[in-house]
């Protein structure tokens, strides 16, 4: 990958690429954290009058008493999404400091933020200031829900990304609520967001030309469920939830075992992972049972074959069950 320094065939894929990076919280973070990884040079830059939260935010869960105020410096959590960076405070309020980045802007190859859209832009920082400082620049806004259209100004968190993409009212029981999640979704959008910065790095190197990157974390989520979204499109199915099911195969569920709150998670595919799970269980005559003797027969009658594999889970410990599948 072309960057700024001087690479050898033993440096990282990133080396000397030199990223500026404006996030914060978690989603942010963690993609800048995923390039230091493959070697490029993080500076974290955060405003003087606004630090990122993570500095204050504690381990959860919180037991009392815990503290009404977390000093500056004491969240642990912030460590472990920004290691291997390099950081500095500057006033963005302030010209001098807007000038300042732009200075370093001229002598780095990628530029990132995770703030509501249009927020670069309203203090000089967009990606048309900054292509003037340095033309082959990538920048990568990662919003809410994108750069342009009627929501481009909305806010949000992993929780709110989830729902309006689309994955929460496919996920959880049939007889349930749509499920919540947390920070799941800001990985899956950092890890998302990190590659796209290495494939703006690729094409640059190819055509020398830098560009902008409008990621949207509300369309991140439904790039997961695409089928499901053209399903409905084209045929007006929608799958609804179906808790640990598969589509296709069974017996594929999360199973009670001895013990309180114990699981073990059997999923099946082929026709001889079954009939070597008949034989773990000590039945099996259940591989020739017309009921469960194919793949179409085992989803047919999947209630009947998890009733039977939970009478077997039950009444043994978790960890011995795992080490005798």
């Amino acid at each position: 990958m072309e960057g700024r320094g001087t690479m050898s065939e033993e440096s990282p894929p990133l080396a000397g690429v030199r990223v500026l990076d404006f996030t914060w919280v978690w989603a942010g973070p963690y993609a800048t954290m995923l390039l230091a990884m493959l070697g490029a040079e993080i500076i974290k830059i955060e405003s003087e009058g606004r630090m990122d939260i993570m500095r204050r935010v504690v381990v959860w869960p919180l037991y009392e008493p815990y503290p009404r105020e977390v000093p500056l410096n004491q969240g642990m959590s912030f460590n472990s999404i920004n290691m291997n960076k390099l950081g500095v405070t500057i006033s963005l309020e302030r010209p001098e400091g807007v000038e300042l980045v732009k200075r370093l802007v001229q002598i780095s190859d990628v530029v990132i933020d995770n703030m509501r859209a249009g927020t670069m832009d309203k203090i000089c920082l967009g990606y048309e200031d900054l292509r003037r400082a340095n033309p082959r620049i990538v920048m990568l806004s990662s919003s809410a829900r994108g750069a342009t259209g009627p929501e481009a100004q909305y806010a949000g968190y992993a929780t709110v990304h989830h729902a309006v993409g689309g994955a929460a009212y496919i996920t959880g029981y049939p007889d349930g609520p749509p499920s919540t999640t947390l920070g799941d979704v800001d990985l899956m959008n950092a890890t998302a967001a990190a590659f796209a910065i290495v494939a703006a790095l690729q094409h640059r190197a190819q055509t020398g030309e830098g560009q902008f990157i409008d990621f949207s974390q509300r369309e991140g989520v439904s790039s997961t469920i695409g089928e499901v979204l053209l399903d409905y499109e084209m045929n007006g199915r929608s799958p609804g939830r179906t808790a640990n099911a598969d589509a296709f195969f069974a017996p594929h569920n999360v199973y009670r075992c001895w013990g309180v709150d114990r699981w073990v998670a059997i999923a099946v595919e082929t026709d001889e992972e079954f009939r070597s799970l008949a034989r773990v269980i000590g039945q099996p005559e259940l591989a020739d049972d017309p009921r469960f003797a194919t793949v179409a027969a085992r989803k047919a009658n999947e209630e009947e074959l998890d009733a039977i594999i939970s009478k077997w889970t039950r009444l043994r410990e978790r960890d011995l069950v795992a080490n005798t599948l």
